[in-house]
């Protein structure tokens, strides 16, 4: 058997078993890497859950409450957008308010990685947490498009960084096996801002104002910094300088991604899709390059530490990658445009769209805790991915058949079957991503998985919103009223998916007026049958990797967080070898080239 050292051999080494639970006898070459492998089995299969002291529970617990703001903020004006549009009178660029949002999240994502790993956990994460904040101050006094846009951005900026750090901090508490337990019991924090989000919105909206749905972050965002100050104390490896601390960033994989993401948002962004116009078919083609450039970047000596390291991408994570992307696309659309079926087909008051998505959203928390713990228990998590599009594809097409006068029973049905498959994906995609790679590379594995996360986000309402302008376009012919017409092009049907607009129309306007939502609607959940079948295939794709229930980690808890807790590398793995250990490393260190047996 051949042994290969790897590049890092001290930090590779030094990590086989040394943070973990696995105790190593000494061991002759021949059948080192074989023992190793042969305890780690026994270990799986007697794996057990363990007391978490209060410290983890602190920690755990504060990164809940921080997804949930983010959670909150991120779902809140589903039901409120049509409003928001309306009073700020920016129907044709209403794409812009999502888009800001998704874009500066997608961007952030691959760095904010990085950047944990080089100046620790906790304050990337205050950090994240006031943009969000701040984005959501400049979100609530905006009077046009321009202000509402730059304040969506920054919140974006700090949605991006949480939706990373939330996980990998979750990462550095628990092994493999139990992340997608722990992934559920993450969303079922998120899942309370899930479920109010819509329903909160849509009360305020009616009630107050749309603009009170961004000030309710800024006090909650506070409380959530006090609340990561305090526990958010995980060790890390400092740096000896600030100037050391730098070098280690990717300043030039950031800005080529950055540049690349923006030019081929800006072409999405297109009310009439990106091929219609040289600008914008240039803008994509642009940023597509971009986007190679930066990969063959990320790979040469340009880029010395990589935000996305081409490792990352071996067939069984890139299979997950696609997974993500593909289901965050459903994931974003159907909130949305079930928001619109409910306001503009159901005629339901933005209050009422709350409580009829509460079919949906309700379900995710049960679902991807049930199917967290599961895949926890089992070690199997393909047939969950499996599961998850089936079911989407099963919800999308009933979708598909819906009008007017679908029975409430039937469209619960549905929304609750779709809501069943996303949340099987949840808390069982990332594990799946992490899988094949070692918990050193949880960061960056994290961050990548994060964005096709978001990128998937991004694409789910601009492409599914370009369809439906454009079936609306089609279908206008059937509106007899000329004026009415107008009103529902270029944007202007999003802008009047709301109830009153709908009653206000005397007949036959209003049944031509709903059968133009129900025509552009249909062509939508098209779209999101197609991709569910897309993402069935990949599932059956996948290769089933092993789900390790041992943790190696520099991140661990701080037993003493008003103490400087950071020790040299050395000194750490001092306290926690063992003398056959030390046997195992002093070998690996004394050999300059591979060993062959």
């Amino acid at each position: 058997m051949s042994v290969s050292k790897p590049k890092d051999d001290l930090n590779s080494v030094e990590r086989v078993g040394l943070l973990t639970d696995v105790h190593l006898e000494p061991m002759h070459q021949n059948g080192k890497m074989k023992d190793v492998e042969d305890r780690e089995e026994l270990n799986d299969q007697n794996a057990t859950i363990g007391p978490r002291g209060w410290k983890f529970w602190a920690v755990f617990m504060s990164v809940v409450f921080t997804q949930m703001l983010m959670t909150l903020g991120s779902n809140i004006t589903s039901t409120a957008l049509p409003t928001i549009i309306d009073d700020i009178g920016t129907s044709d660029q209403f794409v812009w308010i999502i888009n800001a949002f998704s874009l500066s999240s997608t961007i952030i994502q691959p760095p904010i990685g990085q950047i944990a790993d080089i100046f620790g956990r906790k304050i990337p994460t205050i950090i994240s947490v006031l943009n969000f904040s701040l984005g959501s101050a400049i979100c609530g006094i905006s009077t046009n498009l321009t202000l509402m846009v730059i304040g969506r951005a920054v919140q974006g900026l700090g949605a991006g960084g949480i939706f990373v750090l939330a996980d990998l901090i979750t990462s550095d508490l628990v092994p493999l096996r139990e992340r997608p337990k722990f992934l559920g019991l993450l969303l079922a924090g998120s899942a309370v801002s899930l479920i109010a989000g819509p329903f909160l919105g849509g009360i305020i909206t009616q009630y107050l104002s749309w603009r009170w749905i961004f000030f309710l972050n800024v006090p909650i965002g506070g409380f959530i910094i006090v609340l990561l100050w305090l526990f958010l104390n995980l060790k890390h490896q400092q740096h000896r300088t600030w100037k050391h601390a730098i070098k280690e960033i990717d300043f030039l994989g950031t800005i080529v991604f950055s540049a690349a993401a923006i030019a081929m948002m800006l072409a999405l962004a297109s009310s009439d899709g990106f091929w219609t116009s040289k600008a914008y078919t240039l803008s994509f083609v642009l940023g597509c390059l971009g986007l190679i450039l930066f990969g063959v970047l990320q790979n040469s000596r340009f880029c010395p530490s990589p935000i996305m390291p081409l490792r990352l991408f071996n067939l069984a994570s890139s299979l997950v990658f696609m997974i993500t992307f593909l289901s965050s696309t459903i994931l974003m659309l159907v909130p949305y445009f079930l928001a619109i079926y409910f306001q503009a087909v159901l005629q339901d008051s933005p209050t009422e769209a709350g409580v009829d998505l509460l079919a949906t959203v309700v379900v995710l928390l049960p679902a991807a805790m049930v199917i967290g713990g599961l895949v926890s228990k089992t070690g199997h998590y393909r047939i969950a991915h499996i599961s998850s599009f089936a079911l989407t594809a099963i919800s999308m097409a009933g979708f598909m058949l819906t009008d007017d006068h679908t029975a409430t029973m039937n469209w619960i049905v549905l929304s609750v079957l779709g809501a069943i498959g996303m949340g099987a994906l949840i808390p069982t995609a990332l594990p799946a991503a992490q899988a094949p790679l070692p918990d050193s590379d949880a960061a960056a594995v994290t961050a990548a998985f994060s964005f096709f996360r978001s990128f998937g986000l991004l694409w789910g309402f601009s492409i599914p919103a370009f369809m439906f302008n454009a079936e609306v376009e089609n279908a206008i012919t059937v509106v007899q009223d000329e004026h009415i017409a107008g009103m529902l092009l270029n944007g202007g049907a999003f802008g009047n998916a709301r109830s009153e607009f709908i009653a206000g129309l005397s007949e036959p306007a209003r049944t031509q007026v709903i059968e133009v939502f129900i025509r552009s609607l249909r062509v939508v959940w098209k779209g999101a049958f197609a991709i569910s079948l897309f993402g069935l295939a990949l599932a059956f794709l996948e290769t089933e990797k092993k789900l390790r229930t041992t943790l190696e980690t520099e991140f661990q808890i701080d037993d003493s967080p008003w103490k400087n807790s950071t020790r040299p590398v050395d000194s750490e793995i001092a306290l926690t070898r063992s003398p056959s250990q030390e046997t195992i490393i002093s070998e690996y260190k004394d050999s300059d080239s591979p060993s062959t047996s």
